[in-house]
């Protein structure tokens, strides 16, 4: 069984973090996370970065050029994952 997680984010940088570490501290972690910051003025995408420097085989980061509203950056997350069994957790949450 893969699971797919998607993480969506809108100038979450003091949160995103811990939301990260938190999908990938599971028990059963996911086979890949799907990021997807919706044009951020902060730091967000340096942190989305580094953990994609630090996971590369798991984190997948996705960078909106404007902001599309958690709706389009979840649409845009949800048709990225590749498996069955999709759940989320937004940047300013943990699991």
């Amino acid at each position: 069984m893969s699971i797919s997680v998607y993480i969506t984010s809108y100038n979450k940088e003091k949160f995103l973090t811990q939301a990260i570490e938190s999908v990938l501290g599971q028990t059963f972690p996911p086979s890949e996370i799907i990021i997807v910051d919706d044009a951020s003025s902060d730091n967000s995408r340096e942190i989305i970065s580094g953990f994609k420097s630090r996971y590369p085989n798991i984190i997948k980061p996705i960078f909106n050029e404007k902001n599309l509203g958690i709706s389009g950056t979840r649409n845009i997350a949800i048709s990225n994952c590749n498996n069955e069994i999709i759940t989320f957790v937004d940047g300013d949450d943990y699991y």
